[in-house]
Parts: C-alpha cells; sequence; structure tokens
C-alpha cells in the first residue's frame, strides 16, 4: 500500500511511462495521434485512482502501469471501432506482427445504436 509521498513520486514516473506507452500505440496505428493526449489523461485518471492499491513487493511500479495502459488503449480502440473510426488489429501469434482481425461482427449497428441517446433494447 503506497503512501500519500509515495503516491506523488510514482504519479510523476506514470506520467512519463504513460506517454510512452500512448506514443508507441500511436505509433503502430492503434490510437489517432489527435486522441493520444485523451487515452494518456484516461490513463494517467485510471493509474490515480488505484494508486493507493499498488504494492511494490507484488510486482514492478513499470508493470503496473503498462497494465492500465494497455487496458485503456484497448478501452480506447474498442471504442473507435465500434464507431467506425478505427481497424480493429490483432497480433499474429507466429509472427508478433499486427494483422487485421476481420470485419465488424453482424450485430455491430444494433450494439451501437443501444449507445444512442433514447435507444431501447
Amino acid at each position: 500500500m503506497a503512501t500519500a509521498a509515495e503516491a506523488d513520486e510514482l504519479m510523476r514516473a506514470a506520467m512519463d511511462q504513460a506517454q510512452a506507452f500512448v506514443s508507441l500505440a500511436v505509433r503502430d496505428g492503434k490510437v489517432r495521434r489527435m486522441d493520444a493526449d485523451d487515452v494518456v489523461q484516461e490513463t494517467l485518471l485510471k493509474i490515480w485512482l488505484r494508486i493507493r492499491t499498488y504494492n511494490g513487493r507484488k510486482g514492478a511500479f513499470g508493470a503496473f502501469v503498462a497494465v492500465v495502459a494497455g487496458s485503456c488503449i484497448a478501452d480506447y480502440q474498442r471504442w473507435a471501432f465500434a464507431r467506425g473510426m478505427a481497424r480493429q488489429v490483432a497480433l499474429d501469434e507466429n509472427t508478433g506482427n499486427i494483422a487485421e482481425a476481420g470485419e465488424r461482427p453482424a450485430d455491430w449497428r444494433r450494439d451501437m445504436e443501444g449507445d444512442m441517446p433514447g435507444a431501447s433494447r
């Protein structure tokens, strides 16, 4: 459990690490450049809300940031793909390269309409 002073120090380190993770996601085409700051902010907010649960004996802080940043990037990708703003990608298990994940699922329009104001399921 991190103290308040430790939490402040960890958040300073998290800023640089979160920016680096999102920059890599932009370079790899996972996040649009214009949305990068929003993804970094969301990552830092989630880290801030969970910083008191971090325990250095259970793992390195960089790994903690990587998990949260990866989650935020995945959330962004799902959001962008559902709105037709991004392509869905997957890692090729054999090469580790990014490969197209395929077409939208057949029910993508129904899922999007459920998010619209006034829509009912």
